[in-house]
């Protein structure tokens, strides 16, 4: 089975005993995943030159069928640079928000998120 890591918990929630909380496992690649898309990017440029994505930008411009396609692409090709990502879906639902279902490598398990524009 693969080690998913561990990591702090980023929205800043607080253990049993007072100390920071951490995440591990699926959980821990789901808040990776979600820091990821939902930092700018060239925020991090000095630590890393492609971290974060344009979406901020991209919910900005009137939604036609191009920029939808556009976004779809943005959110898959940055769930897929976490490499213990295996596979990843994009869909829009709703004329609001865009889902997105992904696998893990070694494991069968379906994780669905969304991003809302």
């Amino acid at each position: 089975m693969v080690d998913f890591g561990t990591d702090f918990d980023s929205t800043g929630k607080l253990d049993s005993k007072g100390q920071v909380a951490l995440v591990s496992g699926p959980a821990n690649v789901q808040q990776a995943i979600k820091n990821r898309l939902l930092t700018e990017l060239d925020v991090y440029i000095e630590y890393c030159d492609d971290y974060g994505t344009t979406l901020k930008d991209m919910f900005g411009d009137e939604l036609t069928d191009n920029t939808i396609e556009w976004i779809k692409t943005e959110i898959q090709m940055n769930v897929l640079k976490d490499p213990r990502v295996a596979s990843c879906d994009v869909e829009y639902v709703d004329g609001v928000r865009f889902k997105y279902t992904y696998r893990l490598i070694d494991d069968d398990t379906e994780f669905i998120d969304e991003v809302n524009n």
